[in-house]
């Protein structure tokens, strides 16, 4: 596993996943799901469901690690496995409200059964035409998503954003 670049301790790490979510909270709201996979309107209250797979990428580019999926509830769910330099190993979920627990939950235990890295540089090299929709709905994410992070004051994380990949 590709450990962090950054030597994270457990409140940096939970500072930094809580400042995201912050900031996505206003994009899952405004976005009227255009940017979520399957069909976020019927998950009422839960304003995360649909956009696990564009959170865990976020959390990839800001925080490094690896993106875990695996089956939750009976729904494909993707999440985040941080390997620090010390050797500690956290599981991060800042979608996890989606399926009624905190909206940032973060163990050094695996948060889900199952689960098994997502290999993300596969997908990347596919043919563009296959990965347009996955790339253009995380474009158009990442693209709220760091005007909000700036205009709360966290442009450091803004920073670490980029659009995805593309062939």
């Amino acid at each position: 596993m590709p450990k962090s670049a950054c030597p994270h301790e457990t409140e940096s790490i939970t500072r930094v996943a809580a400042g995201l979510r912050t900031a996505m909270d206003p994009v899952f709201l405004g976005a009227e799901c255009r940017y979520a996979f399957g069909d976020c309107k019927l998950a009422e209250g839960k304003p995360s469901a649909g956009y696990c797979f564009l959170a865990a990428l976020a959390v990839l580019q800001v925080l490094g690690g690896q993106i875990i999926a695996g089956e939750h509830q009976g729904i494909y769910h993707y999440w985040n496995r941080l390997e620090l330099a010390t050797g500690k190993t956290y599981d991060i979920d800042v979608t996890g409200d989606q399926f009624g627990h905190d909206r940032v939950r973060i163990s050094s235990r695996p948060l889900y059964g199952g689960g098994h890295v997502f290999p993300l540089e596969r997908y990347e090299r596919l043919d563009p035409e296959i990965n347009k929709v996955p790339q253009d709905l995380y474009d158009g994410f990442v693209r709220h998503l760091k005007r909000e992070l700036k205009r709360q004051g966290r442009a450091g994380l803004a920073c670490h954003l980029s659009q995805m990949p593309r062939s």
